[in-house]
């Protein structure tokens, strides 16, 4: 805990947690996981927990605060001035065992530090009101910033072009252009020579380990559900060897992964990765649960 004159400033609403002797409550306040700020009082001190403080004022002198700080193991240098020790911000990370919780001190003035505190939250499902990420669009990259693991699900909404003789891919894109999974969803386009039957309305999935290869490593085919201009949703989800394929709920497609391009080696899915006219599909969302971020508590 970094002590430190000043008062503790917090919004109508908010009622501190009282407690007695000073040096007792900045103990309970640094071993409790979710206790932001200890306060003194003339009696004893106020406890102060995330998302309860807005800043604090250093201008008043006349009490003390204790916020928790993330320090080196060794002192910092006596030039680097309290309370920030030369930094221009301060994080803390906690934890209740199943979400973290991020505390930030910002030095905003002189005289005043601005607390922040956000959460990790992943993203779970569709958006309640998903942005739409354009109508028949050529190509979609979407980085990602995780490994994709066995448990985790990507999903994408959308619509099947209204005209005959298209298509649509899904690329999960490994490095070196290798591709762990590549789902292609064909309306009537023969241009798969490694299907059994060219051109048929039909989804393949398959795995590559070079594009310029002549053939994929391996590659199933299924009856494609989906006519022109169906709305469709798409999950893909994983165990250490199979891939599980859900079409609107209904319909599951399963797929061996291959063991030398495992899925957690994928860097980027990608939509329509040719970027050809034939290429299309309306109206997509793209997701997936290892979609995470910093967001302020509400």
């Amino acid at each position: 805990m970094i002590v430190i004159p000043g008062a503790v400033v917090y919004p109508d609403g908010v009622v501190p947690v009282s407690r007695g002797e000073w040096a007792q409550c900045l103990e309970e306040c640094r071993t409790t996981w979710n206790c932001a700020i200890s306060s003194q009082t003339i009696t004893g001190c106020f406890l102060f927990f995330l998302n309860q403080v807005t800043s604090i004022d250093l201008s008043n002198t006349s009490t003390a605060v204790a916020f928790k700080m993330s320090l080196p193991n060794e002192c910092p240098l006596k030039t680097d001035n309290p309370p920030l020790f030369g930094k221009s911000t301060s994080e803390v990370i906690a934890t209740n065992g199943t979400s973290y919780f991020k505390t930030q001190v910002v030095g905003s003035t002189e005289s005043q530090l601005t607390l922040n505190f956000t959460s990790f939250e992943c993203l779970k499902d569709f958006p309640e009101n998903p942005v739409l990420r354009g109508n028949d669009p050529i190509r979609y990259d979407y980085p990602l910033a995780y490994k994709f693991l066995p448990g985790e699900e990507f999903f994408m909404k959308g619509k099947i072009a209204p005209t005959f003789n298209k298509r649509f891919t899904i690329s999960f894109l490994g490095p070196s252009d290798t591709y762990p999974l590549f789902i292609k969803v064909i309306n009537g386009l023969a241009d798969s020579p490694y299907s059994p039957e060219k051109g048929n309305h039909q989804i393949e999935i398959s795995t590559w380990k070079e594009t310029f290869a002549a053939n994929p490593i391996s590659i199933k085919t299924y009856p494609n559900p989906y006519n022109n201009s169906d709305a469709f949703e798409i999950r893909i989800k994983s165990s250490d060897t199979q891939v599980f394929v859900y079409l609107n709920g209904t319909t599951t497609l399963t797929f061996d992964i291959e063991p030398s391009l495992p899925l957690n080696s994928t860097i980027s899915f990608v939509i329509n990765y040719s970027g050809t006219g034939g290429e299309r599909v309306d109206d997509y969302y793209v997701g997936w649960t290892g979609e995470c971020s910093w967001v302020p508590m509400t």
